[in-house]
C-alpha cells in the first residue's frame, strides 16, 4: 500500500505565460540590484543639489540612489518615489515609468493600478516602448480590456521591443483582442526571440512540444527550452527536465533532469521541489540520500503541495530521511486527503482506525476511507468492508460490508473477492449462495491468495457449494501450506 504513494507526477510543457506587467529592464528588483558603492559620496551631494533646484535628470538620478540601495542612502522606496515624482511631474520618461512601477508593484506607495497607467500612458504617449508594454500588461491581466491592451503592445511592437513583439504574438495565437493568427503569431515570436527574449524562446519551446501550431519536433523544443532555461526561465527548467527524463528530442538522462528540476526547485517551484525530493530518496540520477530528499519533499509539502505532502506522510511513517513520527505522517495525510488524494483519504482512514498517531476513532476511520472509496480506490472499498464487517457494534454493518467488498472485488482485489465469497457460503450481508460463494473464493485462490486457497480446499473437503472431493480438496490445501498457511499445513496432518 505504502509504496504506492511514492509516484512522479507527469509533467507537461507548461502554458503559455504573458510577460510581466512591468519589463525587467526597466526596473531593477530589490533582490537583484547591489547596493551601489562606486559613486563618492561628493557626486552624490552634487546630485541631490542639482535635484533640489529642480533638475528632472539629478532628481530621476537621486530617486535611483533610494531606489537600487547605494552605500550612501540605503534601501528607501518612499524617498524613491518621492523624488520620480518629481521627476515625473516635469515630463521625464524614465521617472513616469519608475512611478508606474512602483504604484503597480506596492513600492514606496501603497500598490495603486490607476496611478500606475496614468504615468505609463504619460511615458507611452511620449513613445516610450516599456511604457506602452507594461500598460499593455496592467489593461491585458486587470482590467482584461484586450483591445485597449492589444493596441499598446502594437505600439510598442512597431518600435521592435522584445517584450511587446512576444506579447503582441501572443496575442494572435490566442485570439485575443485581435483574430486569431498563428502563422503571424510565430514570426512575432521569432522576432523577439532573435533578441534574446526569454518567453520568446519558452513560447517556441512549448509550441515545438506540442505540436499543433508548429510541427511536432522535440527537437527544437529542447534547442529553446534551453535558451530560456539558461537564462532562468522556470517553465523552461521544468519543461527541459522532463524532456530528459522522458529522453524527447535530447538523450535520456536521469542526471541532467535532477539538474534542471533542481535549478526550478531552487527558484521555489514546489513541483520541482517534490520531484527532486523523489529523485533523491529514488536515487534516480544521483545516489541515494533520504535525508536531502525529505527535506526537499518537506519544502513543497509545507507549502501544501499535495504530492509532496502525501510522500512526506510515508517518510515520517517509515522514517525515511527522519526519525519516524507517527503524529507528524497523519499531519501530513490529512494535508493531502483534504486537498482530495485518496491513498492519503486511505492512510488517514487507517490511522484512525488503527489508533496510530491519532486517539482511535471508528467513525472518522469509515469518514475518511469512504471518500477514497468513493473516488473509485479498491483497497479504500476493500478496507470499508472490514470495518463494516469486524467494526464495533456502533458501525457493524454486514449489509455495507457487502456492498464494499463487491465494490474492491469488482476491481479485482483479491481479498475482497475471498471476503466476498465468505458473504455469500454464510448469507452475511446478502442471501445465502454457497455455490457463488465458493466461485468467488477459487477466484482469490487463483491470484494465489493463502487463505483462499485454504478455504477452497475446505469448501471441497465440505462439499460447501461445490460436490465434495477429497483430491482436490488436498490439491488447494497443499497450495495454501506452500504459501506459508498454518491452518492448511494442520489440516493436511490430520488428513493423512
Amino acid at each position: 500500500m505504502m509504496n504506492k504513494l511514492f509516484y512522479i507526477l507527469p509533467i507537461f510543457a507548461p502554458s503559455l505565460v504573458l510577460a510581466q506587467a512591468v519589463d525587467a529592464d526597466s526596473v531593477v528588483q530589490q533582490q537583484s540590484a547591489p547596493i551601489i558603492t562606486g559613486a563618492p559620496v561628493n557626486a552624490f551631494e552634487v546630485i541631490r543639489k542639482k535635484a533640489e533646484a529642480g533638475d528632472m535628470v539629478s532628481q530621476y538620478e537621486l530617486a535611483d540612489y533610494y531606489y537600487r540601495g547605494s552605500a550612501t542612502t540605503g534601501y528607501d522606496y518612499a524617498e524613491a518615489c518621492r523624488w520620480y515624482r518629481k521627476s515625473a511631474e516635469q515630463g521625464y520618461s524614465n521617472a513616469q515609468i519608475q512611478l508606474a512601477a512602483c504604484a503597480e508593484r506596492g513600492l514606496g506607495m501603497e500598490k495603486n493600478y490607476e496611478e500606475a497607467k496614468k504615468w505609463y500612458k504619460l511615458a507611452a504617449d511620449n513613445g516610450a516602448p516599456s511604457a506602452q508594454n507594461n500598460l499593455g500588461a496592467i489593461l491585458f491581466n486587470v482590467d482584461k480590456d484586450y483591445e485597449q491592451a492589444y493596441d499598446y503592445y502594437e505600439k510598442a511592437a512597431n518600435q521592435n521591443y522584445a517584450p511587446a513583439l512576444y506579447n503582441v504574438g501572443y496575442c494572435m495565437l490566442k485570439g485575443i483582442g485581435i483574430s486569431k493568427d498563428t502563422e503571424t503569431a510565430i514570426q512575432m515570436w521569432r522576432r523577439s526571440a532573435a533578441q534574446e527574449y526569454t518567453y520568446a524562446y519558452n513560447g517556441l519551446g512549448n509550441e515545438y512540444y506540442k505540436g499543433e501550431v508548429l510541427p511536432l519536433n522535440y527537437d527544437s523544443a529542447a534547442y529553446y527550452f534551453r535558451k530560456a532555461a539558461m537564462k532562468l526561465h522556470l517553465s523552461a527548467e521544468m519543461s527541459l527536465a522532463n524532456l530528459y527524463s522522458e529522453g524527447k528530442g535530447v538523450e535520456k538522462s536521469d542526471k541532467q533532469a535532477l539538474f534542471w528540476y533542481k535549478k526550478a526547485a531552487e527558484q521555489g517551484n514546489v513541483n520541482a521541489q517534490y520531484q527532486v525530493g523523489l529523485y533523491y530518496i529514488k536515487g534516480i540520477g544521483t545516489e541515494v540520500n533520504q535525508t536531502e530528499g525529505f527535506n526537499w519533499l518537506k519544502k513543497a509539502a509545507d507549502a501544501n503541495y499535495m504530492p509532496a505532502c502525501a510522500n512526506l506522510a510515508a517518510c515520517y511513517e517509515r522514517g525515511m530521511g527522519c526519525k519516524r513520527n507517527q503524529a507528524k505522517a497523519v499531519e501530513y495525510y490529512r494535508k493531502a486527503a483534504e486537498q482530495g488524494n485518496p491513498d492519503s483519504q486511505l492512510m488517514l482512514g487507517m490511522c484512525y482506525d488503527r489508533g496510530l498517531g491519532v486517539t482511535r476513532n471508528e467513525a472518522e476511520a469509515v469518514k475518511w476511507m469512504k471518500k477514497a472509496a468513493n473516488q473509485g480506490l479498491a483497497e479504500a472499498q476493500y478496507g470499508l468492508g472490514v470495518i463494516y464487517s469486524f467494526g464495533s457494534p456502533a458501525v457493524k454493518n454486514e449489509k455495507n460490508a457487502f456492498y464494499w467488498f463487491k465494490k474492491s472485488a469488482d476491481s479485482g482485489t483479491d481479498l475482497a473477492l475471498f471476503q466476498l465469497g465468505q458473504c455469500y457460503q454464510m448469507g452475511r450481508g446478502t442471501a445465502k449462495d454457497e455455490a457463488k460463494g465458493t466461485q468467488y473464493i477459487r477466484k482469490a485462490a487463483n491470484k494465489g491468495l493463502p487463505v483462499a486457497e485454504y478455504a477452497l480446499g475446505m469448501s471441497y473437503l465440505n462439499g460447501i457449494g461445490v460436490a465434495a472431493n477429497t483430491p482436490e480438496a488436498k490439491k488447494w490445501l497443499q497450495k495454501a501450506a506452500n504459501h506459508g498457511d498454518a491452518n492448511a499445513k494442520e489440516m493436511l496432518t490430520k488428513l493423512k
